[in-house]
């Protein structure tokens, strides 16, 4: 006679115990996975936030150690054509856009800037997309890259420089009067400044430059967006009192009597997250240049302390000084 074995399954209370222990562990494990989303995010943040200070930097830099710059010769006395706000409207100067009066031609300021002040708010930098207290930097030189005379530009400014003179001429006729060496090099000038809104987000800030640009017909100023994030930027000069090619202090700008004086620019760059982070609470001074910024303090907007930010610096030379930097 064939005998069955009587089969058991789990009763109710083995039943809720194995259902509990599985909650726990599903709760864990979403956790875990929420945790690791949470310091995915930290860690994108952080990224993004160095990546956006690098990219400045290296964008500001490479017109910092070009300053001064002028070909194939190192004096801009020895160029022709220069003007400055102080002289009648130059010919050569920007046709639209220019941020002063001569402005684009005058090469003997080769860096220049202005302290937590707009000193454009008429024509290159609106009123309305400066942010306050943030610095305004100048910089001016030649292109690294000659330009043969076939390729002269309608509309563009050009140096032409030898070892022992040279001229500021618009393409695309090549001037006489500069030996037969010598070259031609696009004319920089630009200012790079803080805007409380990018192209895509009227919240966030972006660091961009007004430059000497063309339409095509006319030399013109043009503003473009450099990189978003950026909230500030502060600027302090390094300059040489004494004569002996070193730098002796470092002050703003209104405190620098001779731009000729300079010798390395030191620039602060505030960064901010484009958009806030839920769970963070800034609690943060940062205290550089001439500034003291907390997101908690008094005049921060709504929501700042939910922002990440990070504050870069960086000493640059112009190497056409070479200073020795403290």
């Amino acid at each position: 006679m064939t005998t069955y074995k009587r089969q058991q399954g789990f009763n109710l209370i083995e039943l809720m115990v194995a259902m509990i222990i599985g909650v726990f562990l599903v709760a864990g494990a979403l956790r875990v996975y929420t945790q690791s989303q949470a310091a995915l995010i930290i860690s994108e943040q952080a990224a993004r936030l160095q990546e956006n200070a690098r990219y400045a930097l290296q964008f500001i830099e490479r017109d910092v150690r070009a300053a001064d710059l002028w070909g194939l010769t190192n004096e801009s006395s020895q160029i022709a054509g220069s003007s400055d706000p102080t002289q009648p409207v130059s010919a050569l100067t920007a046709s639209v856009g220019d941020c002063q009066v001569n402005w684009s031609i005058n090469i003997d300021v080769a860096i220049e800037g202005s302290n937590n002040i707009n000193p454009y708010n008429t024509t290159c930098i609106p009123t309305s997309d400066y942010v306050a207290n943030s610095d305004v930097l100048i910089l001016r030189h030649a292109q690294s890259t000659p330009v043969d005379e076939a390729d002269l530009l309608a509309g563009v400014l050009y140096i032409r420089s030898a070892t022992s003179n040279g001229t500021i001429f618009e393409g695309p006729n090549q001037p006489g009067g500069v030996a037969t060496d010598g070259i031609n090099s696009r004319l920089t000038t630009v200012a790079y400044w803080v805007s409380d809104s990018s192209d895509l987000h009227d919240d966030v800030p972006s660091l961009r430059r007004s430059y000497l640009s063309t339409d095509g017909t006319n030399p013109v100023v043009i503003s473009e967006e450099v990189i978003t994030g950026v909230e500030d930027l502060q600027i302090q000069y390094g300059i040489d009192t004494t004569g002996d090619q070193s730098v002796n202090m470092y002050v703003d700008f209104d405190a620098v009597v001779n731009p000729d004086a300079i010798l390395v620019a030191r620039v602060w760059l505030r960064v901010r997250a484009e958009k806030i982070e839920q769970g963070y609470t800034e609690d943060v001074t940062y205290t550089y240049a001439d500034q003291s910024f907390s997101s908690a303090g008094p005049l921060a907007a709504a929501n700042d302390t939910k922002y990440r930010r990070l504050l870069v610096t960086k000493t640059i030379e112009m190497r056409n000084r070479r200073a020795e930097t403290l």
